[in-house]
């Protein structure tokens, strides 16, 4: 192709390639942000296929036609642990500016909800609780403010800051059992 980012599966065995690598997509646009559904079966990817615009789509892991998931600006897709639900963040623009959300995709019938209605300039990226309770995100409300990082309770939806300060927080990870985050941190 001419240069496109593919989605490409590596078999796997006890850390080592088990098979040939195998393209899970071909078609001309980049992809970015894919992850497994939490059984396997799926990829969830971020495709600026129609127009430019990343939007959120999903794949079967063997491969197939993509099905697309959202029309806004959409990228960093999250797979709630029961696989039942994608969060990502999206972009909006209204008549004040462009804003980022965070918007719930159901996955079953691909119909979708905002569930932090704040307006960030950026949200990065999004990691769901162990047990589906919650997620963590880190977010800018304004060009040139810190990101912090955010809790958000789910299906709740009760928002409140991790962290207020000066420093800015690049993206986090969690231990499998999320009882500890880690996070790239610039002052």
């Amino acid at each position: 192709r001419g240069g496109e980012r593919q989605i490409w599966v590596i078999p796997m065995k006890d850390g080592r390639p088990a098979g040939p690598p195998r393209a899970i997509t071909d078609d001309p646009s980049n992809k970015r942000n894919c992850t497994w559904s939490p059984d396997g079966s799926q990829i969830a990817y971020s495709s600026n296929g129609e127009n430019g615009t990343y939007r959120l789509w999903l794949v079967p892991a063997e491969g197939g036609t993509p099905t697309r998931l959202t029309d806004d600006y959409s990228v960093a897709p999250a797979w709630s642990p029961d696989g039942k639900v994608i969060v990502c963040p999206v972009r909006n623009v209204d008549e004040i500016g462009r804003y980022m959300s965070l918007v719930e995709v159901l996955v079953a019938d691909g119909s979708q909800k905002i569930i932090a209605p704040n307006r960030w300039w950026h949200v990065g990226n999004v990691l769901w609780l162990r047990e589906g309770q919650g997620l963590l995100f880190t977010a800018r409300e304004r060009p040139g403010s810190p990101s912090q990082i955010y809790y958000l309770s789910y299906p709740g939806g009760n928002l409140r800051a991790i962290t207020n300060e000066l420093s800015d927080y690049a993206s986090i990870s969690l231990t499998a059992d999320s009882k500890a985050l880690a996070a790239v941190v610039s002052d």
